[in-house]
């Protein structure tokens, strides 16, 4: 029993949606820090020029982030919630990237391996090959449950 309620979060746990936007809000604390110090500008400038492309892909990431945590208000769906999921990870992604590239710009970080990127890339495309085979199964699943008749469970010989 002890083990069972220890699974069960405390109701002042913050739920999945909160924690969610807290690691939006970090990411994007993150970035104003860059935005915001004189010092920080001065050291690393790329992580303010749009040019750079790193710095796009970050803003592209952060405005498709705001655009799903909007989707997030009210009664929030399964598909809203994992579309700002991956928001959040690709604008987290994105942040590092630019950052990354900030500090091999001034010296202070190596280039990333080629291999890093290359598992990185798998990883993401690991996760949306997991989340769409999720998604064909629960269709599938439903599905079936709507044709056998919508929750009569079968006897033991398989008939109603």
């Amino acid at each position: 029993m002890n083990a069972a309620r220890a699974a069960i979060p405390a109701g002042s746990a913050p739920r999945p949606l909160e924690r969610l936007y807290a690691e939006h809000d970090a990411v994007t604390a993150r970035w104003m820090r860059y935005e915001t110090d004189p010092a920080l500008q001065i050291t690393y400038p790329e992580m303010t020029d749009v040019k750079r492309p790193e710095t796009a892909a970050y803003l592209r990431a952060a405005g498709a982030a705001v655009e799903a945590r909007r989707q997030t208000t009210g009664r929030v769906t399964a598909a809203e919630y994992a579309a700002y999921r991956d928001a959040v990870a690709e604008l987290e992604r994105a942040f590092e990237a630019a950052e990354h590239a900030a500090k091999v710009q001034t010296g202070e970080a190596p280039p990333t391996a080629a291999w890093q990127d290359a598992a990185q890339d798998m990883l993401h495309r690991s996760a949306e090959a997991i989340d769409r085979a999720a998604g064909a199964a629960a269709s599938a699943l439903a599905a079936w449950n709507s044709r056998r008749g919508k929750g009569t469970p079968p006897n033991g010989n398989g008939q109603r």
